[in-house]
């Protein structure tokens, strides 16, 4: 499971800011944001809050309280939206029969 600070600099670089604009934004030291990236230290509730607004997540999703497959979910849309649209339909039509697939042999 990712850690707080794995999840803080996901999405920091998903929205393509640096470690400066964030801690600009909150008003803290930069050292201060990359002990909070690198797990050191974990911001307070407050600071929390404001990040997940900042970066538009929801506050579970910063701390973890959602399944990290929402992480994983987000990313391959991110991925398959960075693709030309006929490959997009290819890997949506693909990821949909291979969820067929292991919902037939797997789950039932």
């Amino acid at each position: 499971m990712a850690t707080v600070g794995e999840r803080l600099m996901y999405f920091r670089k998903k929205r393509g800011l640096t470690q400066y604009e964030i801690a600009g934004y909150l008003n803290v030291a930069r050292p201060t944001y990359t002990n909070w990236e690198a797990n050191r230290t974990e911001p307070d509730l407050s600071t929390l809050i404001k990040i997940s607004e900042y970066l538009g997540i929801s506050l579970d999703t910063l701390v973890g309280r959602k399944c990290d497959t929402d992480v994983q979910l987000e990313e391959i849309k991110d991925k398959i939206s960075n693709l030309p649209l006929e490959k997009q339909k290819i890997v949506l039509d693909s990821l949909l029969d291979y969820t067929d697939l292991v919902k037939k042999h797997f789950i039932e």
